[in-house]
């Protein structure tokens, strides 16, 4: 392994490091990457991105006229 291979290896570590901490410490980090970025697998060969749950959600709630913020918290107590 060269130089640059273990600086690029030391990057990425840097990298994870830097999102792990963030994820544990940060609640607006956190929230936008889970919204971006968490897919759930549905059946083992498909899934969906919790953005697009959330489009789906949204869209309903406006189909019945109901307010997406007061099924939020409908959620939370959940």
């Amino acid at each position: 392994m060269d130089i640059d291979e273990k600086n690029a290896m030391r990057e990425d570590m840097l990298k994870d490091q830097r999102h792990e901490r963030m994820m544990r410490s940060n609640i607006e980090y956190f929230c936008e990457f889970t919204l971006e970025n968490l897919y759930i697998i549905t059946d083992g060969t498909k899934g969906i991105y919790l953005f697009d749950v959330i489009d789906e959600l949204k869209k309903h709630c406006d189909k019945y006229e109901q307010d997406f913020n007061e099924f939020l918290d409908y959620l939370k107590e959940i």
